[in-house]
């Protein structure tokens, strides 16, 4: 959960002129240890006053801001006592009110209730008092891990969503966790969730917040700002003129995106046979949270639009989920991550849980390419074309008999495909047959032979009414990525992308950790001389048990 608050480094309180009623909060700081010195002269209260309420301009409280404050910009390090040397030694020579040993707190609303909420970059999660939130979403158990190391017993908390405002800013549907504070002075921890989502500029010499990047963040006004916007796009390919004339002649094949109508049907279009015995499971439905249910209506309904999938009454019914992909600039964020931002740019991946159908089904012995025969086949090439299918296997029919084995639900409904779904142990060979039929007399996957067959190609997608998606798509260039590989004129090489992934893979915890590296690295295995015997101390691994010699 991150550290524990009694850990944070914060400079003593002073009390005086609090209600005598109020506990006191232990002072939890650096100076804990140490005697508490007597009161020396420091600049006025209303000196204190007038730094305090230039920092905190928009807050009310600025008479407990001003109780925070232990450091005065004219205070002359040279008068202070050893026991309590500073930890900035520049404090002095600084024109403003030291603020590297407080922690940085702001006034603010959650729900239209007041609050105190702590910024904290060291804390893993966002953080608030029960009761604080009026939206609760779900119970769940958590351990806290404390700065020392230190772990609390597992503890069922609420998750809640609420609206957080302070300054300028605003927070729509913010998730927090409940957490008892105790006496701490604060009842929202803002921490690096919140950092990592919203990026914020601040001015740690005044503790101001001067900027908040984030599309879910709404400021109430905006004084003074400049700001410029910039598109980041990728350079275009330089392409071969004949090869130019081709794909500008054929621009209706790489639209941007699919049409909103059925595929035609063409002959080869999915089936599906089921064993003698087979049954359908009735298993209990995936619970969604509130961002996965939001986004999976808005999938639902692009796919009844284009008339992709239609409302079913099967029994054979599956599960459905959402993992994000990687975005255009290259992050990815975990599934945790990804629920608990609700970040709306994020491309999320549609899962099918048809683990149950492909457990009764038979499916057909249609052999798939080789990898190596077409590794073989393209040596000695110079030049290449590469043509990326969008959402291939939407782009097929389903029978209509074996549709209802296709069923999935969601919150909202159930429903059945009509092109062929993700997922299916029978579509990459009947996905294959067809690619056959059509492209028999070239070589298909990795276009090597230029401009004619280019344009022969294009044809065929464009009579089949097949379409590519054109940021996948290479035309005309000396070198292509294919299935993990790079292949150029100079040969096959590894993909130094998976080589990256490899080299940043997380040191294993259990022997299935140790089966996927080893799975992973084994792919590349003909580039690796004595790949076995390198493998071979991770493979007695795999009947759990670690020593140094492992390490």
């Amino acid at each position: 959960m991150g550290h524990r608050i009694s850990d944070c480094r914060s400079p003593p309180r002073n009390n005086q002129g609090r209600s005598q009623a109020q506990p006191q909060r232990n002072n939890i700081s650096r100076h804990a240890n140490r005697p508490q010195r007597p009161q020396r002269n420091t600049p006025s209260r209303q000196q204190f006053n007038a730094q305090v309420t230039e920092v905190n301009s928009d807050t009310e409280d600025s008479e407990d801001d001003v109780e925070e404050v232990t450091l005065g910009n004219n205070m002359d390090l040279a008068q202070q006592d050893s026991a309590e040397e500073s930890l900035n030694i520049n404090t002095a020579q600084q024109a403003v009110p030291a603020q590297e040993n407080k922690l940085m707190i702001v006034h603010g609303a959650l729900d239209s209730t007041s609050v105190r909420i702590l910024i904290d970059s060291g804390a893993s999660n966002l953080l608030c008092r029960p009761g604080l939130a009026k939206t609760v979403i779900r119970s769940k158990e958590v351990q806290a891990e404390g700065f020392d190391g230190h772990c609390s017993g597992i503890k069922k908390v609420k998750e809640v969503s609420g609206t957080l405002c302070f300054g300028k800013w605003t927070f729509p549907d913010l998730i927090l966790t409940e957490w008892d504070l105790g006496k701490e002075d604060f009842d929202v921890i803002l921490g690096k969730l919140w950092f990592f989502r919203c990026n914020p500029v601040i001015d740690w010499r005044t503790h101001q917040i001067l900027n908040v990047n984030s599309g879910e963040v709404e400021p109430e006004r905006i004084e003074g700002w400049m700001i410029k916007v910039t598109t980041k796009t990728e350079p275009q390919q330089k392409l071969h003129p004949l090869v130019a004339r081709v794909v500008d002649e054929f621009r209706d094949v790489f639209p941007d995106k699919l049409p909103n109508t059925l595929p035609p049907p063409r002959g080869i279009e999915f089936d599906l046979t089921m064993k003698p015995d087979a049954r359908p499971q009735h298993r209990p439905p995936f619970r969604l949270s509130k961002v996965e249910a939001e986004f999976s209506d808005t999938f639902v309904d692009d796919l009844l639009q284009k008339g992709w999938i239609e409302l079913s009454n099967s029994d054979w019914v599956s599960n459905i989920f959402g993992v994000p992909k990687r975005s255009d600039d290259g992050q990815m964020l975990s599934r945790r991550e990804w629920l608990r931002t609700a970040t709306p740019d994020t491309p999320i991946r549609w899962v099918l849980d048809y683990r149950h159908v492909n457990s009764q089904s038979i499916v057909p012995k249609i052999p798939l390419p080789n990898i190596e025969d077409l590794f073989d086949r393209m040596h000695g090439c110079r030049v290449f074309t590469k043509i990326d299918l969008a959402s291939g296997y939407h782009q097929m029919l389903v029978m209509p008999s074996p549709r209802k084995y296709t069923a999935f639900r969601t919150h909202r409904d159930v429903y059945e495909w009509v092109v062929a779904p993700m997922g299916m142990a029978d579509m990459p060979g009947i996905w294959s047959r067809l690619m056959r039929r059509l492209f028999d007399k070239f070589d298909f996957v990795v276009v090597y032979k230029h401009a004619d067959h280019l344009r022969s190609i294009c044809t065929v997608l464009r009579t089949e009414k097949l379409y590519a998606r054109p940021s996948k798509c290479s035309f005309g260039v000396d070198s292509v990525n294919f299935l993990g590989h790079t292949i150029s004129k100079d040969g096959l090489h590894v993909d130094q992308s998976k080589v990256r992934a490899i080299e940043k893979w997380p040191e294993p915890q259990s022997s299935k950790d140790v089966m996927s590296f080893v799975g992973l690295a084994s792919y590349y295995r003909k580039f690796i001389p004595d790949f076995a015997e390198l493998v071979r101390p991770l493979s007695g691994l795999l009947p759990w048990t670690t020593s140094n010699d492992h390490q």
